[in-house]
C-alpha cells in the first residue's frame, strides 16, 4: 500500500510552485514524464528514444526530439514509492504526464489535485483501458475460498500483451494531440513496437502449446492476472497482485508445496525484484528450481542501462514457463 502523504505535503507544493520554469528558458523538446518502467518504455518506444545500437528492438524507429524522464529510480519498490520535490516540479513542467492509476498510483492522484501549474495531459493507463468484462477465473490465492472467488481489477494491466496493443493506440492519439507534428513518427514506431510484441506473445504461445498443463505455483505475489488471463495459465499463488504482506501463512505455504508435488511440478515462480524468501521456503521442501516471471514492474540498473524494454520480459517470460510448465 502506497505511504499516505506526508505532513509537510502543502508547504511542498508551495515549494515547488515558486520553483515553476519559466517559460522563457524552458527547453524546445516535448517533455514527457512517467511514474513506473512500463509507463516509461510505452512512451520510450513511440517517441522512438530507444537506443538501437544496446536494443535490436528500436531498429527502424523514428526519433523525435523529446525530454523523456521516468521517476521511479530503477530497483525502487513501487509500493512504497514517495515522489521527490525534483519529481514533483518535472511533473508541472510535463507536456505530458504518464503513470497507471492505480492503488500504487494513488499519491498521483491526490498531487494532481493540489498542484496549481499541472502538466498539460495527463494519460492514465487503467482509466483509458476498458476492464469491464475482464474475469479472472484461474486465480487462486490465500485471501480466496474455493466456494467463492471475489476479483478486484489488477492495476497491472499491462502483463497481457492484448491490453498493451491497446494502450499503445490510445498513448500514440495522446502524444499526437500534444504534439501533432510528429504524429506520423509516432505512428511509425507504434506499428514497429506493436508488431514486435505480436511476435513475443506467439513465442509464449508456442511454449504452451508443448505444455501437457498449464499450471504454475507463484511463492510470491501474483501481479500477472490479466497474462495469466489471456494465456489461460491457471495459478496457485501465495498473495493477490498487489498484497502488501511478505510473509505466508504455513497453511498457505504447506498447500502450495502439496500441489507441486500432487501435480508433479518442475518449479515454483517468483516474481522481480523479489526477496524469494517464500520461492525458496517452496522449493527446499520439494526439491524444485525458483524461476522468474516478470510483471514489467521496474527493473534493476544494468537491466535499464543495457534498455531492457517490456518485449524482453514478454521473451524472459516465455523461456520461464518452457522450463517450469509440465
Amino acid at each position: 500500500m502506497i505511504k499516505k502523504v506526508f505532513p509537510f505535503f502543502l508547504c511542498l507544493i508551495m515549494f515547488v510552485a515558486c520553483n515553476k520554469k519559466d517559460s522563457s528558458t524552458a527547453t524546445t523538446k516535448f517533455s514527457v514524464v512517467t511514474t513506473n518502467f512500463m509507463c516509461y518504455d510505452l512512451a520510450r518506444a513511440v517517441c522512438g528514444n530507444g537506443n538501437a545500437q544496446k536494443n535490436k528492438i528500436f531498429s527502424g524507429m523514428l526519433p523525435t526530439s523529446t525530454d523523456l524522464q521516468m521517476i521511479l529510480k530503477p530497483g525502487t519498490d513501487l509500493h512504497s514509492f514517495d515522489p521527490s520535490p525534483k519529481d514533483i516540479i518535472a511533473i508541472e513542467n510535463a507536456d505530458i504526464f504518464i503513470f497507471t492509476g492505480g492503488e500504487s498510483d494513488e499519491w498521483v492522484k491526490k498531487l494532481l489535485k493540489t498542484l496549481k501549474n499541472p502538466p498539460t495531459k495527463v494519460f492514465s493507463l487503467i482509466e483509458n483501458l476498458d476492464l469491464t468484462n475482464d474475469k479472472h477465473e484461474n486465480c487462486t490465492t490465500e485471501h480466496q475460498h474455493e466456494e467463492k472467488h471475489h476479483h478486484e481489477n489488477d492495476e497491472h494491466v499491462w502483463t497481457s500483451p492484448a491490453n498493451t496493443l491497446k494502450l499503445i493506440d490510445l498513448l500514440e492519439t495522446a502524444l499526437s494531440e500534444c504534439n501533432p507534428a510528429n504524429k506520423e513518427n509516432y505512428h511509425t514506431n507504434a506499428g514497429i513496437y506493436k508488431n514486435e510484441i505480436e511476435n513475443a506473445g506467439n513465442a509464449i504461445r508456442n511454449v504452451l502449446a508443448t505444455k501437457q498443463k498449464p499450471l504454475i505455483v507463484m511463492g510470491d505475489r501474483f501481479p500477472l492476472q490479466y497474462f495469466a488471463q489471456e494465456f489461460n495459465i491457471k495459478y496457485y499463488a501465495a498473495f493477490a497482485g498487489c498484497s502488501s504482506a511478505v510473509e505466508a501463512s504455513p497453511a498457505t505455504i504447506a498447500k502450495l508445496v502439496d500441489i507441486i508435488k500432487e501435480e508433479n511440478l518442475p518449479a515454483v515462480f517468483t516474481i522481480e525484484l523479489s526477496n524469494r524468501r517464500i520461492a525458496k521456503t517452496i522449493a527446499e521442501s520439494t526439491g524444485v528450481k525458483v524461476l522468474e516471471l516478470n510483471a514489467a514492474h521496474n527493473l534493476t540498473q544494468m537491466q535499464f542501462d543495457a534498455e531492457m524494454t517490456y518485449i524482453d520480459t514478454l521473451y524472459a517470460n516465455a523461456n520461464a514457463l518452457d522450463a517450469g510448465l509440465r
